[in-house]
């Protein structure tokens, strides 16, 4: 059941095998996936969402590939790496890969692309001469283990994420999520909240820090906690 038609059901976000598409993978072998269009369309992106199984199976996902259309490379004819699935459904983990021919690619530059899009070239980020000691990545994870005090909830005002260059990455609402998601979750199932409560995830990141008024912030149950952004 699990076949490429599976692939465009539209059930990506989701942890059933009967959505996925799995084949088996013997290294050295041609392992080719091809999506024929009924006429000559023009495509600027492919979202590709990883196996996602659970947490052990999501390592049968695809790590590298390369993209042709009408069997001429695409992406500069270099190889795309993809992130792996989390093997959970708390957020949209689908990866867009840019397909616009406009960066200037090198023949032995390596490609990655971000949930955003955006091609970055690995070899440019760190010199021949240099070795990084930053940590890269496509998923970033703060895990909350304690409050200040209160026994009942935990919250932050703001999180912010800088580059190697000290300028801040913006992120949207789409690439940062909680679990739990925020204390709405006390009452999917009651009337009290109309409306729901403000203080959700993506307030973490719409730059209003200095606010009191507790709006702006991100608040949920203080049992163990994990904060998601993917970059």
């Amino acid at each position: 059941y699990r076949t490429p038609d599976k692939l465009i059901s539209g059930c990506n976000i989701t942890e059933d095998d009967i959505e996925m598409w799995l084949a088996p993978f013997n290294s050295g072998d041609s392992h080719v996936l091809t999506v024929t269009l009924p006429q000559s369309t023009e495509i600027t992106a492919i979202k590709i969402y990883n196996y996602n199984k659970t947490s052990e199976d999501t390592f049968r996902g695809v790590k590298t590939l390369k993209i042709t259309l009408d069997d001429k490379p695409l992406c500069g004819g270099q190889t795309v790496h993809l992130r792996r699935a989390p093997g959970s459904t708390h957020y949209d983990f689908g990866q867009i890969i840019d397909l616009s021919e406009k960066q200037d690619w090198n023949d032995h530059d390596e490609i990655v692309s971000f949930s955003k899009g955006d091609p970055i070239n690995v070899r440019k980020l760190i010199p021949d001469y240099e070795i990084s000691l930053l940590p890269a990545g496509f998923v970033y994870q703060i895990y909350i283990y304690s409050s200040c005090g209160d026994p009942y909830y935990v919250g932050l005002n703001g999180i912010e994420l800088f580059d190697q260059q000290g300028q801040e990455i913006e992120l949207s609402a789409e690439q940062v999520s909680a679990v739990p998601d925020s204390v709405n979750v006390l009452y999917q199932d009651q009337q009290i909240m109309r409306g729901g409560d403000v203080r959700i995830p993506e307030k973490l990141i719409n730059h209003v820090v200095n606010d009191d008024s507790a709006r702006n912030s991100w608040l949920a149950p203080s049992f163990l906690i994990r904060v998601t952004e993917c970059t």
